[in-house]
């Protein structure tokens, strides 16, 4: 079968690259083809990246009618609402309970949310606040997920008399993709990808990248048949960095 040779990128680099942000350019492509490589590594981004979130709440006494809290300024559901801002990670990847309890008066922060195995990124969020006198005792889980879940497609039940709370486990916030022109020596239609990502600061932009290829790779690997493999020829001179990533901060 004739084999023609197929431009791969030749410089991959990270232009900017922080806990929570990072901008990454690739290029030359052949036509058409940053943005195929731009969407589907947007989509993957998105969807499949795991994290962390709670995934219920539990107080230990509450008003007759289910919305007030003895002591707390702010209503149960104010509460809640607070508790699914809280941005956590799992450096074990398995599922922790952790209790908090505190005594007013004072202003309670995610940051009082400690326990073995739980590390929470946004500790100066504020969740409620408890009067001179009061008393807060709150018992909250978190597991590992992939995507939105609302309360009521936990794959697990929360414990008795616990609220469910809908969970936002992916860590990627935001993905944007422009395909640009590039040029190779006298070739001018080429494109160049650049891709920007945002994170909630649970994982590095490249480290989200990373495992999103990984499982791109993955896949289309399941499409090649054993001992079918065949080496891309490269155009005379062309660099041994294809496929290679420069990392530049």
């Amino acid at each position: 079968m004739p084999r023609l040779m197929f431009q791969r990128p030749r410089r991959i680099e990270w232009e900017e690259l922080s806990p929570r942000f990072g901008r990454m350019a690739a290029e030359p492509f052949e036509k058409g083809y940053a943005l195929t490589v731009g969407n589907s590594l947007r989509r993957v981004l998105l969807s499949v990246i795991p994290g962390a979130a709670l995934a219920w709440a539990k107080l230990d006494k509450v008003s007759a009618d289910g919305t007030r809290a003895p002591g707390m300024q702010e209503d149960v559901t104010t509460l809640l609402l607070n508790l699914k801002k809280v941005v956590v990670r799992l450096p074990d990847d398995r599922p922790v309970t952790t209790r908090l309890e505190v005594k007013g008066p004072k202003t309670v922060t995610a940051g009082d949310l400690t326990g073995a195995g739980l590390e929470v990124v946004n500790p100066e969020l504020p969740l409620a606040t408890v009067d001179g006198g009061g008393r807060l005792a709150l018992e909250v889980g978190a597991r590992v997920g992939r995507g939105y879940v609302s309360a009521d497609r936990h794959a697990e039940p929360p414990p008795s008399g616990a609220t469910p709370l809908d969970a936002a486990f992916s860590p990627i916030q935001r993905v944007n993709y422009t395909v640009e022109m590039s040029r190779l020596g006298k070739i001018t239609d080429y494109e160049k990808l650049v891709l920007e990502i945002w994170t909630n600061g649970t994982i590095a932009p490249d480290q989200a990248l990373l495992r999103a290829s990984q499982l791109l790779r993955d896949h289309f690997d399941l499409f090649t048949p054993a001992g079918a493999e065949e080496e891309d020829e490269e155009s005379p001179g062309q660099a041994a960095v294809s496929g290679e990533a420069t990392t530049r901060t």
